[in-house]
């Protein structure tokens, strides 16, 4: 399987990322006035704007963290600095591709490029994913109940992308378990879901199959580790915990530096994780345009309509649109690297 993204597709998926960006802000500001938006940004708490940058790092460093223990355990001695790419690189390929269909199998492209075994690096990507599931459902779970009498004040839209996401992440969560706990039951439903989709003419069924089978005897080995090492699984679901939570947390870190203090901590914080599970099933790139007016929706009863622009920008701005800037830059600097190592081979 060739896991590297051709020069053509990453252009035109940049391309597609850039102007859905440009799309996104120019719905979302042509009714509001810019400069009111940069006095809000100027008088900000730069304290706290810092410390939600650190969570960013936070949650690059705990994916780290977790790559490195299940690769240690395969006896690669990598240093925590040539490891800490593979998020930034995951993150950043996810963002500009539909569904963050490119994060993953470039995470594995970059760590074969590093002499890590394709079966080593996928099964490292598996638990991670494995835990970032199960820990984002549980919280979405959580925050749903927590909310629950404000989330039915919600737009019917909202309230239906916040259930569909539930459904849809559970329905992964619940994916990943059977291939974990029963391959026969997972055959079985493939071969029920593949049943249905021959009915769709127009779908190649082979083709389909081919990668559900491949993608699924890679979980099996997932499955198998994860049976036979607890220890480790539990560790990096303790670590993904922290993770998210950091991540979540950047947007109680930025209601602090517009100067408010009322709402509380866990209270903001799970208001994110409702919106980040409302609108994880959509299939844009970075989920660009609905975290932005999602955002605009769900917090509007947190702040006053006249910060609540600069919240969205402010938040989605560190959480993401630095992050992804960051990414590319470190992209960029590992490919060139990579040419050197060539260079030099040849």
């Amino acid at each position: 399987m060739n896991n590297e993204l051709t020069p053509k597709s990453f252009i035109k998926n940049s391309i597609f990322f850039i102007v859905l960006i440009g799309i996104t802000f120019f719905i979302l500001f042509k009714d509001n006035n810019l400069n009111d938006i940069i006095v809000e940004f100027k008088n900000s708490d730069k304290i706290y704007v810092l410390i939600g940058i650190i969570c960013t790092f936070i949650y690059v460093i705990c994916e780290t963290i977790n790559f490195r223990t299940i690769l240690k355990f395969f006896s690669y001695k990598k240093s925590f600095l040539s490891i800490l790419k593979y998020p930034f690189i995951g993150f950043f390929f996810s963002s500009i591709t539909p569904s963050a269909s490119g994060g993953q199998p470039m995470q594995i492209y970059y760590m074969s490029k590093d002499n890590i075994e394709v079966s080593h690096g996928s099964l490292a990507i598996f638990i991670e994913f494995a835990s970032f599931q199960f820990v984002t459902i549980l919280l979405a779970i959580f925050s749903f109940i927590f909310n629950f009498e404000l989330v039915k004040t919600f737009n019917p839209l909202i309230i239906t992308l916040i259930i569909g996401g539930i459904i849809f992440n559970f329905l992964i969560l619940l994916f990943i378990l059977c291939v974990i706990f029963s391959k026969k039951f997972t055959e079985k439903i493939a071969n029920f879901i593949f049943w249905i989709v021959k009915k769709i003419r127009f779908i190649k069924i082979d083709s389909l199959k081919e990668k559900f089978y491949e993608q699924v005897e890679e979980y099996q080995r997932g499955a198998v580790f994860i049976r036979q090492h607890k220890e480790i699984m539990i560790k990096v679901i303790f670590i993904t915990f922290i993770q998210v939570c950091a991540l979540y947390s950047i947007t109680f870190w930025v209601y602090r530096a517009l100067g408010f203090s009322k709402a509380s901590f866990v209270e903001i914080m799970s208001l994110q994780a409702v919106l980040y599970v409302a609108v994880s099933g959509i299939p844009l790139p970075g989920a660009v345009g609905a975290s932005e007016s999602s955002f605009l929706r769900i917090f509007k009863t947190i702040y006053p309509a006249s910060v609540l622009s600069s919240a969205m920008l402010l938040s989605r701005g560190i959480s993401f649109y630095l992050f992804v800037l960051i990414s590319g830059i470190v992209v960029m600097y590992t490919q060139v690297i990579l040419s050197k190592k060539k260079n030099v081979l040849m």
